[in-house]
């Protein structure tokens, strides 16, 4: 996991400064919440805020137990959390969010959701009267039997959704051509803006460890196959240790495996850590691994590139998209579901090369905001929209 605000982002004032509108975000959690979308959706709108002159309002989902609607400022951000009506695994549902949006959402110029596979998308796309922009963070499936089939019932709504964007924003090519691929009407509303990565500086010390760290980071899920590291742990040498930060579903089932394979001493499951200690683990850490299914865009992974791991990963396409952006030879690709043996040896051959030490290009939340500033001003100057004004 990764904290809601890291570096400050500073916006070109040339594209930023005649940009002055309401937006509203919409978004299934935001910070203190973690995950991929809450950290990206608090970048952006901290940055909106610092570099124009746009007043941001987060609307999301309270916490369970909730019983009242909330209002927080946050660097800048005003954020209103309403409660959970439905709490379920597979899906929430707010009735107040959902009533506020019909309510206020003509108060803005902008209404920017975020998260396909989320209800408050779907309530935000039928306001009418702002621009409207999506982020769908789109993987194409459920990654679980209920949710596959709820995603399956959803596609409807989701075309909905995609139609009635001003524009679609998706944070890899990967996931563009997954939108393209399900949702063929949507090509000339797509534009790729990638998430912003903010690697720990060469000034961070690392974390002191006598034996070979391989890292792995994020929301602990059956489909991000981090039971196949912690399997391939018993294939390392004892001078290996796998250190796995995070929390989700799947840690306790991945305790168990490691204890009964016998190496909970050499798996170290960290749950959240605070990001100076998991920026600590990066500069540690010889490689990094992820076996995801489905990813959009790994923030993670490039974090640890950045910081001078090299990188083992599932070959699905937003990992093979790392290829082309990070320096040659720093990624190496395996099958998703890879044999146990093979992959121990494929993470002791990337230990045994050198750290990476010339800067990777990865790109910057500064950059990321930047270009999402631009296709707002963009929309704002549609020749469609300035005649229906």
């Amino acid at each position: 996991m990764r904290p809601a605000l890291d570096a400050t982002v500073e916006l070109d004032r040339t594209v930023a400064t005649d940009l002055s509108e309401r937006i509203l975000l919409v978004t299934p959690g935001y910070p203190p919440d973690l995950g991929g979308i809450e950290h990206h959706v608090a970048q952006l709108a901290r940055g909106i805020v610092t570099g124009t002159s746009c007043e941001v309002v987060v609307a999301t989902f309270g916490n369970p137990g909730d019983e009242e609607p909330r209002v927080e400022h946050l660097d800048g951000v005003t954020v209103h959390r309403f409660p959970l009506t439905v709490a379920r695994p597979a899906y929430r549902y707010s009735r107040d969010l959902h009533a506020w949006l019909r309510a206020h959402g003509r108060d803005f110029g902008i209404v920017h959701s975020h998260g396909y596979h989320a209800l408050p998308a779907l309530a935000a796309s039928r306001i009418r009267g702002p621009v409207t922009v999506f982020t769908p963070h789109y993987h194409g499936t459920g990654h679980s039997l209920v949710r596959r089939y709820l995603h399956r019932v959803y596609r409807p709504a989701g075309h909905g959704i995609m139609r009635r964007a001003d524009a679609i924003l998706c944070v890899s090519e990967a996931e563009a051509a997954r939108v393209r691929r399900h949702f063929p009407s949507t090509g000339s509303k797509i534009h790729v803006v990638p998430n912003g990565v903010d690697p720990p500086s060469a000034f961070t010390p690392p974390m002191t460890s006598r034996e070979t760290v391989v890292l792995c980071s994020g929301r602990l899920e059956a489909y991000k196959g981090v039971d196949h590291l912690v399997a391939a742990a018993a294939e390392l040498g004892d001078d290996y240790r796998v250190v796995v930060t995070g929390d989700g579903p799947h840690l306790a089932t991945l305790r168990e495996l490691a204890a009964r394979l016998g190496v909970q001493e050499r798996v170290l499951l960290t749950g959240i850590l605070p990001v100076e200690e998991l920026q600590r683990w990066q500069r540690a850490a010889a490689v990094y691994v992820t076996l995801s299914t489905n990813e959009a865009f790994n923030i993670a992974a490039y974090e640890a590139a950045g910081a001078g791991a090299r990188i083992v990963a599932s070959d699905i396409p937003a990992h093979r998209e790392m290829l082309d952006r990070l320096l040659p030879g720093t990624v190496v690709l395996v099958p998703a579901r890879p044999d146990v043996p093979a992959l121990a040896r494929v993470i002791e051959a990337s230990a045994g090369l050198e750290r990476v030490t010339a800067p990777q290009p990865v790109p910057t939340w500064t950059d990321a905001v930047q270009r999402v500033v631009s296709i707002y001003r963009e929309e704002l100057a549609s020749p469609s929209r300035v005649r229906a004004s």
